[in-house]
């Protein structure tokens, strides 16, 4: 105490001070001056001071910082009964781990401290492999586009990545900024309307070529082929990375152009292609939220959406290292 290491307090209940009126003149209130006297005349002017206190320490020590960030960023185990934390149960953590005593307010102020926030998973197929994804970045990928320059020795190679995206009447509801003890509705579609975009994009130049329809289809795919041809440049040849879909990889009748060479991403591997990407950005920004009248025209939708996009979003979104295999 700052104020009991001067002669001050001594002073003030030499001359028989009330509680009340030593605390004012200290800038205390009146029981910590009740306790300041207790102490003075238990122990004396060293009943004044400072000791080292008994019991468990009230925050996370230094050296045990690191073991509490893998411990909450591993997530919940077995014993933790449930499948993410809340505040409560990082506080009982805390306390029954890490003998550190937090309110919940001081458990976010750690949290944020440490630099955690609230991040949601980015959705993974219960399929996915891990280990056949590593190999096709690091190996199929680049033994792949090496094999396509041997056999187009002549000409200037683009990577392109293609996927479709479906939209329609059935959306999902987005957050709004509104003032803390208000509320608000939003209207969540459940409609059976669809539409499709086919598209593909390249990172690197931000080229984008687009198709709106009302189905999915074989058809539907060597229409944007062709499309995808036409906007190439005579002398250069488009390496085009794309999924497994039925309609375009398992499909006989897919007609792939002569300056186009298709190359198919592993099954349940969205994440490596980046136009997943520009998909999310489309969805959250315009899509979320939207109430589609029935009268509404999807295709004059699925026209403006695509229309949202420009070279330089397509080069700031789909960014990705696989144009280093070129």
């Amino acid at each position: 105490c700052r104020n009991c290491h001067s002669p001050v307090g001594h002073h003030l209940l030499q001359k028989k001070w009330s509680l009340s009126k030593i605390g004012r003149q200290l800038n205390r209130v009146k029981s910590w001056a009740w306790k300041w006297v207790q102490r003075y005349r238990s122990l004396g002017i060293e009943g004044l001071y400072d000791h080292p206190r008994s019991g468990r320490p009230t925050h996370l020590g230094n050296d045990q910082v690191d073991t509490f960030i893998n411990r909450i960023q591993n997530g919940p185990i077995d014993k933790d009964e449930g499948t993410s934390f809340f505040a409560f149960q990082i506080k009982s953590i805390l306390d029954s781990e890490f003998r550190a005593s937090y309110s919940i307010a001081g458990v976010y102020k750690l949290l944020n401290r440490l630099g955690f926030s609230k991040i949601k998973a980015r959705p993974k197929h219960v399929k996915n492999d891990v280990t056949v994804m590593k190999t096709w970045k690091e190996e199929f990928l680049p033994a792949a586009i090496a094999n396509i320059k041997n056999t187009h020795p002549e000409k200037i190679l683009e990577l392109w990545f293609q996927d479709e995206m479906r939209f329609g009447e059935r959306n999902k509801t987005i957050s709004q900024w509104k003032l803390r003890g208000t509320s608000y509705t939003q209207i969540q579609q459940t409609g059976f309307r669809n539409a499709y975009i086919f598209g593909s994009v390249n990172p690197e130049s931000g080229q984008h070529i687009g198709l709106i329809t009302n189905e999915i289809s074989t058809e539907m795919m060597n229409l944007h082929l062709n499309h995808v041809s036409k906007a190439i440049q005579a002398d250069h040849h488009v390496i085009l990375i794309m999924d497994q879909a039925g309609w375009h990889a398992k499909s006989t009748k897919l007609i792939v152009p002569q300056n186009i060479t298709i190359v198919n991403l592993p099954p349940y591997s969205p994440e490596l292609n980046p136009i997943e990407r520009l998909w999310k950005w489309l969805k959250e920004k315009f899509l979320y939220g939207m109430v589609i009248k029935k009268s509404d025209d999807l295709i004059d939708i699925g026209e403006n959406l695509w229309n949202k996009i420009h070279e330089s979003k397509v080069k700031s979104i789909c960014r990705t290292s696989f144009t280093n295999f070129l």
